[in-house]
């Protein structure tokens, strides 16, 4: 399957025409609430494209489509932190995702299991930011392969000033929010802007991962220079503005690891700017 997300200005009562890929085809038709969170849903497997949806019979959603409700629960909210929201998505068995809610608060949508297939999964990512200070948060997220009620325990909250700036800047990672916990890892990354023109532009991306245990007493991280390898970025030129981040992640398995179906973790997280001398 290959996804296919049209969005806006269909009409509710009528046929209407759309491109998809050629083939067998799984087709998901979604009814969204007033505020985008998906209300309702129906799955149409092995729908031959090119031809007419559900055989050309009217599709017509009703109560057994409606999504059910399944509550979120936040504990350990920093002091001063805003109420988390979370954005929700069911993963397609790695066919790529549906949004199901971008700022779900206490609930979120768990669609009917007719519209759920094997290999499917429920992504939940919330975030809950420092109110005085942007750019820093602290960070939640579960993987489900089945619609559950979900808690997230955040950690206590990591301030972090930034690296000094540079092309390439090395990150100093204190905190000790996740001692004698396993499945910790610390996460870099840098971004700046490509040249632009009137129509588009693009961004630069590098980003370092390292694990706990690969860092052992090491207090830092830094962005390495790989310019010289094919294929690898050269640095931000001096001027560029780049934008930093960095994570520290606590995960209910091993790092850098394919994931088990149920997953989690929580994390805590600073971003910001400066100019590349």
């Amino acid at each position: 399957m290959a996804p296919l997300n049209y969005q806006g200005g269909l009409p509710l009562v009528g046929p209407f025409s759309v491109s998809a890929p050629q083939g067998s085809d799984r087709v998901m038709v979604l009814v969204n609430g007033a505020d985008g969170t998906v209300a309702a849903a129906r799955d149409f497997k092995g729908q031959t494209i090119p031809g007419a949806l559900n055989g050309g019979t009217t599709v017509a959603l009703n109560t057994a489509d409606k999504a059910a409700s399944q509550p979120i629960t936040y504990n350990a909210v920093p002091a001063g932190y805003s109420q988390p929201t979370t954005h929700v998505a069911l993963e397609l068995g790695g066919a790529g995702a549906l949004t199901l809610a971008t700022s779900a608060n206490g609930s979120y949508p768990a669609l009917p299991a007719s519209a759920v297939e094997s290999g499917d999964t429920y992504f939940l990512l919330s975030i809950s930011p420092n109110s005085a200070k942007i750019g820093e948060a602290v960070v939640g997220s579960a993987t489900l392969s089945a619609a559950a009620p979900v808690s997230f325990n955040f950690p206590p909250p990591w301030t972090y000033a930034g690296p000094a700036p540079a092309s390439l800047p090395s990150f100093t990672f204190q905190y000790a929010g996740f001692s004698g916990k396993t499945g910790v890892a610390d996460e870099v990354a840098i971004s700046w802007l490509n040249n632009t023109s009137a129509n588009s532009y693009t961004y630069n991306y590098i980003q370092v991962i390292a694990t706990a245990n690969f860092q052992g007493s090491a207090t830092t991280l830094a962005v390495p220079d790989l310019s010289a390898v094919a294929g690898f970025l050269a640095p931000p030129a001096s001027g560029k503005t780049v934008t930093w981040s960095a994570t520290i992640t606590q995960a209910s398995s091993a790092p850098l690891q394919p994931t088990p179906p149920d997953y989690s973790w929580t994390g805590v997280s600073n971003t910001g700017t400066y100019t590349a001398p």
